[in-house]
């Protein structure tokens, strides 16, 4: 027994060691990045056909747009100039299209740098995604699907040096992921240029605008043209830059929301705990508050909660000014969020004000009334939905590319920062609602609180300016992000190259190669294989286990669809059958057997829908049954228009995916029909 004494001595420490090595690994497996890579050019750039340059009349937007222009003419395009004001929105676009000669190869909209909003009693919304968001609906509302490509100045830190002087720049690249994702027939890409772009710099442009093999995030630089990748971020057991212990004052923005209350119980959870200032719109009155403060006080974490609204600067400088001498600030926390999806096509001003207040407005405020504190961290809660791209998350992901932004520019100020992308927290935040449900369906499950915690302290201190947290299933999530649109940005992920096409429902019953299927077979086998095609698309998308569990005879909105996952639906069968479909169609064919029947009805050689004599023409041909959908529709979400902010989202959405599809006519009965049957509700 004696000669075992020294190994059993050691024993404790390995077991330790293999602990400590084993939580590290799975630490590095949640931790990604971006990444720039140089792409070659190419030999021959050939831009044919009419392209519209969209730009604020006079400054150096419109500067910028003619540089563009006469580039492009080079090249072979020919181009026209719409103008349209700072407060011009989609009806204004609409009206300028109209008169655009036609038809359209491309559209370049020409975003000018430096143009964020203010941050004290200036609108939140500045005009990048504004009128990026315009943009495309009016040119789905014109009918016009010629690919959209968003140029900025400065918005991005593709190349070693690159300083971001406007956090703000970034918010059209938040927008500009998720319109991929949700109008991939739309979307071009988003291309960053260089403050005074020369005549290399323009032919880079050129070429970028050429591309046809998914390379829709690009950055023209010095060294070239470069694109945007995931790649994976592991530490690999690297020694931390420092050791941070959390002292004096630290404040966490959405104190007592479910992600400021799970940061603010770690804090709380060390040896010495800091002086927690939790700070909410709501402050103490919020539910759940007086409850948290007394388990953190319980921890041995001094706590204050404070009412204050983070985008109202001079509120919060009042709170920073009331901070305990003795216990200076030390660090600040932003989780703050103000939670409304929708997706690009429901998009107003007034709905992206609110989104970017809370989360870009609030962060950028902290940033400019703490710059001379000497902080030890300034931590930023962003999200996966700028990193990637999600659809229905339009009125979210700006918002978080400005945060990504903000912690490069602090670097660029020799100040701390650092943004965290996570993807979604276990039966936390997001996670929490049907945004969860399908990040979670698409490949991105929840991790709990106590690993995110761990990533955030590691985050911190390695001192990381930008990474994300998320726990990816690699065999769901390539299928689902490239469903609709083929996309290089995980082109450096090796489990993602492994992944086999097709994804979700698509068997052989599903959507892959379905048009090839298609050909050359009689109405009855087109049929079946095109409800074979819908119900794995909708078991997809809706998260069902098989194609076999979507009835074919019952509604989507009974199935569980709604106005994001109706537009996803509508993707995934347009890329199939490679039609254009409208963004009402699975609202106006509300079953899979009706959509089913109306998609072969769209396909080259498909017999007539009706057999027998066609109905007297009345100049309005459809309109009654179209009305009899919409009135089903009112009756489905007129509750939900009543019950408040939260609830009208989806609601929101469904109207206007159904309004989208109808005629200026249709619209006019339609409102006269809900006065006249719904009365005053």
């Amino acid at each position: 027994m004696d000669g075992d004494e020294p190994l059993m001595a050691v024993l404790p420490a390995l077991a330790d060691w293999r602990r400590r090595r084993g939580a590290d690994r799975e630490q590095d497996a949640l931790r990604y990045k971006e990444e720039w890579v140089r792409i070659p050019a190419p030999e021959r750039v050939a831009l044919e056909g009419t392209w519209l340059l969209v730009a604020e009349p006079g400054g150096a937007g419109e500067a910028a747009a003619r540089a563009c222009a006469r580039r492009m003419e080079a090249h072979g395009a020919r181009t026209v100039h719409i103008g349209v004001g700072p407060g011009g929105g989609r009806r204004e676009l609409r009206r300028a299209l109209a008169d655009a000669p036609g038809p359209v190869a491309g559209v370049v909209s020409v975003q000018a740098p430096g143009a964020g909003a203010g941050t004290s009693g200036a609108p939140a919304v500045p005009p990048g995604p504004a009128a990026t968001a315009a943009l495309l609906q009016a040119l789905g509302e014109a009918g016009v699907s010629a690919p959209v490509w968003c140029l900025t100045s400065g918005a991005v830190a593709a190349a070693p040096g690159d300083r971001i002087a406007d956090p703000w720049d970034a918010a059209v690249w938040g927008l500009g992921r998720v319109a991929a994702q949700e109008h991939p027939d739309r979307w071009g890409g988003l291309v960053d240029l260089p403050p005074d772009p020369g005549e290399r710099d323009l032919g880079a442009l050129c070429a970028a605008l050429a591309r046809t093999d998914g390379e829709d995030q690009l950055a023209v630089r010095p060294q070239g043209l470069l694109a945007r990748r995931l790649v994976r971020a592991p530490l690999a057991g690297a020694a931390p830059a420092r050791r941070w212990r959390p002292s004096g004052t630290v404040l966490v923005t959405g104190g007592t929301g479910a992600l400021g209350a799970q940061t603010a119980r770690w804090l709380a959870s060390g040896d010495d705990p800091p002086h927690l200032l939790l700070v909410g719109r709501r402050g103490p009155e919020a539910p759940g508050a007086a409850v948290l403060a007394e388990e953190l006080r319980a921890l041995g974490a001094r706590t204050t909660l404070a009412a204050c609204d983070v985008a109202d600067r001079e509120a919060l400088a009042r709170v920073l000014d009331g901070i305990p001498g003795d216990q200076p600030l030390t660090a600040v926390v932003h989780t703050a969020a103000a939670l409304d999806d929708a997706p690009v096509d429901a998009l107003t001003p007034e709905r992206m004000e609110e989104a970017l207040r809370a989360k870009a407005v609030g962060a950028l405020n902290l940033h400019e009334l703490t710059r001379g504190a000497g902080l030890e961290a300034f931590v930023l809660f962003s999200s996966a939905a700028a990193l990637v791209g999600v659809a229905g998350q339009a009125n979210y992901a700006p918002g978080n590319a400005v945060l990504d932004a903000l912690a490069h520019h602090r670097r660029g100020l020799g100040l701390e920062a650092v943004s965290v992308a996570w993807g979604t927290w276990a039966d936390q935040g997001m996670a929490a609602d049907g945004t969860g449900e399908r990040l979670v369906r698409h490949g991105l499950p929840g991790i709990g609180a106590r690993t995110a915690a761990a990533a955030l302290r590691r985050a911190v201190e390695h001192r990381d300016t930008a990474v994300a947290v998320a726990r990816i299933d690699w065999s769901r999530f390539p299928a689902a992000f490239t469903a609709v649109r083929p996309s290089t940005l995980l082109d450096r992920i090796p489990e993602a190259a492994r992944t086999p096409d097709g994804g979700g429902g698509a068997d052989t019953e599903g959507a892959a190669g379905l048009r090839a299927r298609l050909e050359g077979e009689g109405r009855a086998e087109r049929r079946r294989l095109l409800l074979g095609a819908v119900r794995a698309e909708a078991a997809s998308v809706l998260g069902y286990r098989a194609p076999g569990g979507v009835a074919e005879d019952r509604s989507f909105k009974d199935q569980g669809a709604d106005s994001v996952t109706a537009l996803e639906l509508r993707n995934r069968l347009a890329a199939a059958v490679e039609e254009p479909l409208p963004a009402s169609v699975v609202f106006d064919h509300p079953t899979p057997a009706a959509l089913a029947a109306h998609l072969e009805g769209l396909l080259p050689g498909a017999a007539p829908e009706r057999e027998g004599p066609a109905p007297e023409a009345s100049g309005k041909e459809g309109d009654e049954e179209r009305l009899e959908r919409a009135l089903a529709v009112l009756e489905e979400v007129l509750p939900g228009l009543q019950e408040g902010a939260s609830a009208r989202t989806g609601a929101e959405g469904r109207l206007e995916a159904l309004l989208t599809g109808l005629t200026s006519a249709t619209r006019d009965e339609l409102f006269a029909l809900i006065d006249e049957e719904l009365g005053g509700a």
